[in-house]
């Protein structure tokens, strides 16, 4: 059930994620991080399913050099390599399945984690990662989920997110469309 992202169809190929066309469609999600983090500040960021790095790339163009990345396509970190060498020199980039990867990660290692597209495609066998997700941020810091919660087909796993991290002791900041900002309290 579901799609196998490993081969992912052509719509989803780590190709089409490297094309300067699809800027204005990542650029709500990285003026929304701009908002609530300064690279000045030296936080690390967590995107979960960055592919072949767009959205990371626009944030190290925007000076967050402390930046991370998980996928489960191996495939897409040759394809960083090629079309965004300078972020592919500084990414710390994990491969894998995000249920196995959040283990490798310190608890309260980051100041901000966000995801574009991707936790609606994780099967409900999954839900536990919510919790880990959690676990990985900072007192303080923020969890940025731009979701689609309404498509259901053989892929897509409606959920409400809002529900979710609320359930998880997280702090609803901004909603807007798609996109939910959610902060983890300092108490």
């Amino acid at each position: 059930m579901g799609m196998n992202w490993l081969k992912p169809n052509r719509k989803n190929r780590p190709i089409r994620y490297t094309d300067a066309n699809r800027i204005s469609k990542i650029t709500p999600i990285v003026d929304t991080i701009c908002k609530f983090v300064k690279p000045e500040t030296n936080v690390k960021i967590l995107e979960i399913g960055c592919n072949a790095g767009m959205i990371l790339e626009e944030l190290r163009k925007k000076g967050f050099l402390d930046l991370f990345g998980n996928d489960i396509n191996p495939a897409v970190k040759p394809m960083m390599a090629k079309f965004f060498p300078a972020l592919a020199d500084i990414v710390d980039m994990r491969i894998g399945d995000i249920l196995e990867v959040i283990y490798t990660y310190s608890d309260e290692y980051f100041d901000l984690i966000f995801t574009h597209g991707v936790l609606q495609h994780l099967p409900f066998s999954h839900d536990m990662v919510f919790s880990e997700i959690v676990k990985k941020i900072k007192k303080g810091g923020f969890l940025i989920v731009d979701e689609d919660e309404t498509t259901v087909s053989s892929y897509h796993f409606n959920r409400d997110y809002n529900s979710i991290f609320t359930g998880l002791d997280m702090s609803p900041m901004l909603f807007y469309g798609r996109v939910k900002v959610f902060s983890k309290s300092i108490g």
